[in-house]
C-alpha cells in the first residue's frame, strides 16, 4: 500500500498530467513531477514509463501484472528490458500514463524512485542465486533495501541520481565497483558480509569506486545505505548539476577526506534495522521432456543456453531476447507459456535478457521444445539483437546516436565471422554479448565504459556533413579490489565503420 506522501506524490502526478493534456504546463514543467516516477517523454512527443524490478528478479505474479498493463486499453508500443534490470514500456500516449501508474501501484508494481533525482533500481548479479561461484544470494540483500528506502524521503529529493549494485563474488557482474555505492559478497570466518565500494559511476568522467570497508557484515547493510543518502543529500553538489553526483564529491575533497567524511556518516547511523535473511530453498523447475526434431540444433543450444548450478541435476537456461524487446502480444504470450510453472521467476540481466534460474537438467527437452513453439527467437541462434546498447536517439531525448541501429550493424559483423562455426558460435556467444557494449552519448546508459570493446556515440562535422562517429574504449577489466574501466581511444571511427571494428577485434 502507497504511504500517505506516496498517495500525495501519486496525486500530483496526476494533476500534472491532466495540466500538461490541457496545454497549460510544458513538458520540462511535467518533467519536475513524472521524472521521479520515472515517466520521460519520448523524442516522438509520446512517453516512457519505467517499472522498478528490484535486483531484476520478475516473479510469474509480476509477469502477469506487466502483461495485464501491456494488454489493457493503454496503447502501449513495447516493453523493453533495460541494462539496469528494470522493465520500461515505450510510446505510450500521454493519456494512458496515469491509467497506467494507477493500474500498476494496485498490481503490486513500483515507480517510485525510476528516474529523477533519487535512489535508482538495486542491481544484483544475475547468477547471485544459483552460480556455485556465488558467496550467497544477494537478491534478498537487494529487497532489503528496496524496502527500506521505499519511505525514506531524502532518497527523493538528491542532488542527482544514487546507484546501488549488489556483487554476489569478486568477479562483480553487477558493476557494484562502479556505482554509486557498490557491495561486493564476501565471507570471513563463517559469517557472510560485503566489501563496499564508494563514489564510482559511469557517465561524465567515469570513475571506479574507492574501497572503503573490507568486511561490512551482511546484517549492517541499511547502516551504510542511510549514511550514503544522508552523506549525498548533506554535501552533494545542488548548484551545479554536472558537478553533483557523489564521484565529484570525492574528487573535490579527495580520497582521504572523502573516506573521512564517509566514516563520519556510517559511525552517526545509529538507529538502522539489522538485516538477518536465512538461507531460501531455490525452486527447481521441471519443464517435462519431449522429442526433439533436431539434436544437433538441441545440443547448440545447450551450449548457448545452459550454466552449472549449485544444485546438483538443474542448470540455469538463458532467454536471448531481441533487443531486448517484447510487444504486448509476445509479453502475453511468454507469460501464457510460463502459467503452469509459476514458480519458475525469471532473472533480468544487464544484457537485456532473461534467465531461468534452476532448471531441472532432464527437462531441457521439454524447455526447448517450449521455446521453439514461441513467436520470438530466444534461442541465440543469431547475435541479431543480442549486442547491448542503449534505447538510443529515436525514443530517448538527449540520445545522439540510434544506438540500435549501430547494434544490428555489429551483429550482422558477428554472424558473418561465425558462419561456417556453430559450435565456436555457441562457445563464444555469452562472452562476447556481455563484452561489447553501445552508449547513444556521453551518458553511458549502455555501459560503454565497463566494457572490453565499448563505443560511445556523438556527431561531428567532417567535410562539412555532420557525421555519426564513434569513440572506442577497450580493456575494461570489472574485479572487485582490481577494477580497470576501458581505456578510450584518442581518434574516433565514423560510425558506419563499426562491423570493422569488430571484426578487428575478434582477430
Amino acid at each position: 500500500m502507497l504511504s500517505e506522501i506516496n498517495k500525495t506524490e501519486q496525486l500530483k502526478l496526476q494533476d500534472d498530467i491532466n495540466a500538461f493534456i490541457a496545454g497549460e504546463i510544458s513538458a520540462t514543467d511535467l518533467k519536475h513531477t513524472s521524472a521521479p516516477f520515472g515517466i520521460y517523454q519520448q523524442k516522438n512527443g509520446k512517453f516512457m514509463v519505467r517499472i522498478r524490478v528490484t535486483g531484476g528478479l520478475l516473479t510469474f505474479k509480476q509477469m502477469q501484472a506487466i502483461s495485464q498493463i501491456l494488454n489493457d486499453d493503454f496503447n502501449i508500443g513495447f516493453a523493453h528490458l533495460t541494462t539496469r534490470q528494470n522493465i520500461q514500456l515505450h510510446d505510450v500516449p500521454i493519456e494512458s500514463v496515469y491509467g497506467i501508474v494507477e493500474k500498476a501501484v494496485e498490481l503490486g508494481l513500483i515507480f517510485r524512485g525510476g528516474g529523477g533525482n533519487t535512489y535508482r533500481n538495486v542491481m544484483v548479479s544475475p547468477e547471485s542465486a544459483f552460480s556455485d561461484k556465488s558467496f550467497f544470494n544477494v537478491q534478498p540483500y537487494a529487497e532489503e533495501i528496496q524496502n527500506f528506502v521505499y519511505n525514506y524521503d531524502k532518497a527523493y529529493a538528491l542532488p542527482r541520481k544514487l546507484k546501488i549494485s549488489i556483487s554476489c563474488n569478486d568477479e562483480d557482474s553487477a558493476l557494484a565497483t562502479i556505482q554509486d555505492l557498490g557491495l561486493v559478497a564476501t565471507i570471513q570466518n563463517g559469517i557472510k558480509g560485503f566489501k563496499v565500494f564508494v563514489a564510482g559511476g559511469m557517465g561524465r568522467k567515469s570513475s571506479v569506486g574507492v574501497k572503503l570497508i573490507d568486511f561490512l557484515p551482511a546484517t549492517e547493510i541499511l547502516k551504510v545505505v542511510s549514511a550514503i543518502i544522508e552523506l549525498f543529500y548533506d554535501h552533494g553538489n545542488r548548484e551545479n548539476r554536472n558537478l553533483a553526483r557523489i564521484r565529484f564529491l570525492r574528487e573535490k575533497l579527495g580520497n582521504e577526506a572523502f573516506a573521512e567524511l564517509f566514516a563520519e556518516y556510517v559511525n552517526k547511523i545509529t538507529d538502522y534495522p539489522k538485516v538477518d535473511i536465512a538461507d531460501q530453498k531455490q525452486n527447481i523447475t521441471d519443464f517435462g521432456s519431449a522429442g526433439i526434431a533436431d539434436n544437433n540444433a538441441f545440443e547448440l543450444w545447450k551450449t548457448r543456453a545452459t550454466s552449472a548450478t549449485k544444485s546438483e541435476g538443474a542448470v540455469s537456461v538463458e532467454l536471448f531476447v531481441p533487443n531486448g524487446n517484447f510487444t504486448p502480444k509476445q509479453f502475453e504470450e511468454l507469460t501464457a507459456k510460463f502459467e503452469k510453472f509459476s514458480n519458475a521467476a525469471l532473472q533480468l540481466t544487464a544484457t537485456q535478457n532473461l534467465i531461468i534460474p534452476f532448471v531441472k537438467t532432464e527437462s531441457l527437452s521439454g524447455l526447448y521444445n517450449l521455446l521453439n513453439d514461441y513467436s520470438v527467437n530466444l534461442k541465440g541462434e543469431s547475435f541479431n539483437g543480442l549486442v547491448q546498447s542503449c534505447i538510443g536517439s529515436k525514443f530517448c531525448k538527449i540520445g545522439i546516436l540510434d544506438t540500435p541501429y549501430y547494434a544490428e550493424k555489429a551483429s550482422e559483423a558477428l554472424d558473418n565471422y561465425f558462419v561456417g562455426k556453430p559450435k565456436e558460435q555457441a562457445e563464444n556467444l555469452k562472452e562476447i554479448i556481455s563484452s561489447i557494449k553501445i552508449s547513444g552519448c556521453p551518458n553511458s546508459c549502455g555501459a560503454h565504459p565497463s566494457a572490453k570493446l565499448g563505443f560511445q556515440g556523438m556527431k561531428k562535422k567532417i567535410d562539412g556533413v555532420l557525421t555519426d562517429i564513434f569513440f572506442i574504449s577497450e580493456g575494461a577489466e570489472i574485479k572487485a579490489d582490481e577494477a580497470k574501466l576501458a581505456e578510450q581511444q584518442a581518434e574516433f571511427i565514423k560510425a558506419d565503420l563499426i562491423a570493422e571494428s569488430i571484426k578487428n577485434w575478434l582477430n
